[in-house]
């Protein structure tokens, strides 16, 4: 007996999934390639922060020069200073831009600065290491080759789809941090 209420029935099959191995590729390193770029994004952060560190040192400076008269040792010191906050700056912003970019030169020296920031107990600890990990693993010596430069080159369209809840968690970190340099700089 025939049902009608039974729902019909297909010859039509699903398309097939057509990943070429370039798209394979890309999908099996494509978070690790997030979690680099993520990582030079935190460098551009960091150089922007110690850009306005640089820029509120300057105008202490500037201000403690006005009022008193400085020796040319205290002025070096200071002006020393200042160029060293400079160069982090720059090599921050060089780092940041080669690993958004995945540039293979980038690798050595973030492996460095690395190992330099596990002297930052707690955080910097943990954040040290694991960029330590994602530089130093099989995946990252993939992911910074100029052959995964071909693969994004062909698969254009595989894009990094970020967890929601590790957005909303970014998000509040960022409130949390501008809410705490305004709270500083509104207490001054």
């Amino acid at each position: 007996m025939h049902n009608p209420y039974t729902p019909p029935e297909s010859l039509v099959s699903p398309p097939p999934v057509n990943t070429t191995g370039a798209e394979q590729i890309r999908r099996d390193h494509l978070s690790h390639e997030a979690s680099v770029k993520s990582v030079g994004t935190l460098y551009l952060l960091s150089a922007g922060l110690t850009l306005l560190v640089m820029l509120g040192y300057g105008a202490a400076v500037l201000g403690a020069l006005s009022r008193s008269s400085m020796g040319v040792s205290e002025i070096a010191t200071i002006v020393g200073l200042g160029l060293l906050l400079l160069a982090i700056v720059f090599l921050q912003w060089k780092l940041a831009t080669g690993l958004r970019q995945l540039r293979p030169w980038v690798r050595i020296p973030t492996i460095v600065l690395s190992i330099i920031g596990l002297i930052g107990f707690p955080i910097g600890t943990i954040i040290s290491a694991y960029v330590l990990y994602l530089m130093c693993s099989a995946k990252s010596k993939m992911v910074f080759s100029p052959e995964y430069k071909q693969v994004i080159a062909e698969t254009p369209h595989i894009r990094y789809r970020s967890n929601i809840l590790m957005t909303v968690l970014v998000v509040v970190l960022l409130v949390i941090l501008i809410s705490g340099v305004a709270f500083s700089l509104a207490r001054r």
